[in-house]
């Protein structure tokens, strides 16, 4: 039974977690929607880079500033996530 399990989990990984068409996929969703006119594709990128930039600065900050002193260094991907 346990072998089961253990393909189960796999199955469950591979299907929904580490589904390399499925990411694709959840990327490319704001790009299709937006797509139809030139100016809101351009409009929906700029969104995109600025949120990216943002995302990534903040994150910084409370990794070398909060994280890295506090030595909490094991909570980063949660950092990371939000």
């Amino acid at each position: 039974m346990e072998y089961i399990g253990k393909l189960f989990l796999l199955f469950l990984y591979a299907s929904i977690i580490d589904n390399i068409v499925f990411m694709k996929f959840l990327a490319l969703c704001s790009f299709v929607g937006m797509t139809s006119f030139f100016e809101t594709s351009i409009g929906m990128g700029l969104a995109v880079a600025f949120v990216t930039t943002m995302a990534s600065v903040v994150t910084f900050f409370i990794y070398y500033y909060v994280l890295v002193p506090l030595n909490l260094i094991f909570l980063r991907t949660i950092a990371f996530i939000l």
